[in-house]
């Protein structure tokens, strides 16, 4: 068995960067796969009946894990009830007619079995157009898979809960080695909802780099984050823009 130490995960610094350059869609996904550690099964396979959004209670989502038949709990952070919420609206005004909240924008659901029996790859390609994204800003940025996210969670609630509390947040069968334990007692979901609202204080640079409004349409950009961030810095001191786009290195109509 590995150690954790040995398992790719990301770092706060890293997080940071992705919700910062991941559009609305790409956001949510990474929302869920750290506040629920999900991987791309389980957040393919978000129903609406799985949703719970409250405007003055605790919202979270409860489900059965599929693969392993145990309940699932798990408390929402505000941006990602949020971001729930902009995924339901999305999906009205597609005018689909489905169970899932999130679809693609051809109308399927993101996690699906093509005619050959493979796994649909929206979701990794999904992941693999942000790792682009901030890759062409970013050379060095580590390229890691969607469902490190799962383990990243799951490595930051282990560091503040501890083991049986991991296992909980990953819907694991057994959350103790104790099977006796396991008949008898309940989950400990109430400190699993503690320490998740912990780890939202912890990872609360991470919400903030996604702006003041994280679920408004944005355009295309096809010059980078940081391009765009120079030419606002620069048009902020008064500059010509034939100057800066001397500078940049675009055309005075991209400034």
């Amino acid at each position: 068995m590995h150690e954790s130490a040995d398992t790719p995960v990301w770092t706060i610094a890293q997080l940071k960067i992705l919700n910062e350059y991941a559009l609305p869609i790409e956001r949510i996904f990474l929302l869920l796969g750290l506040n629920c550690s999900y991987g791309a099964d389980q957040a393919g396979r978000l129903r609406l009946s799985h949703l719970h959004l409250s405007d003055s209670k605790t919202s979270y989502i409860r489900r059965v894990r599929r693969k392993k038949k145990t309940r699932s709990v798990h408390l929402l952070w505000k941006q990602t009830t949020e971001g729930l919420r902009w995924g339901v609206k999305r999906r009205e005004r597609q005018g689909i007619d489905s169970e899932f909240v999130l679809m693609t924008d051809t109308g399927r659901p993101y996690w699906s079995k093509t005619k050959g029996g493979n796994r649909s790859q929206a979701i990794p390609n999904l992941w693999n157009r942000l790792s682009d994204r901030v890759q062409r800003d970013h050379p060095d940025f580590p390229r890691l898979p969607f469902n490190s996210l799962r383990d990243t969670s799951a490595n930051f609630v282990r560091r503040i809960g501890g083991g049986e509390t991991a296992s909980l947040h990953l819907a694991h069968k057994h959350q103790s080695t104790d099977d006796d334990l396991n008949c008898y007692t309940n989950p400990v979901r109430k400190k699993h909802f503690k320490v998740l609202r912990r780890l939202e204080q912890k990872l609360q640079a991470v919400f903030n780099a996604a702006g003041s409004e994280p679920w408004a349409d944005q355009s295309k950009n096809y010059i980078g984050r940081a391009k765009i961030k120079e030419i606002i810095q620069l048009r902020s001191q008064a500059i010509k823009i034939a100057e800066i786009a001397r500078k940049i290195g675009v055309s005075t109509t991209t400034i």
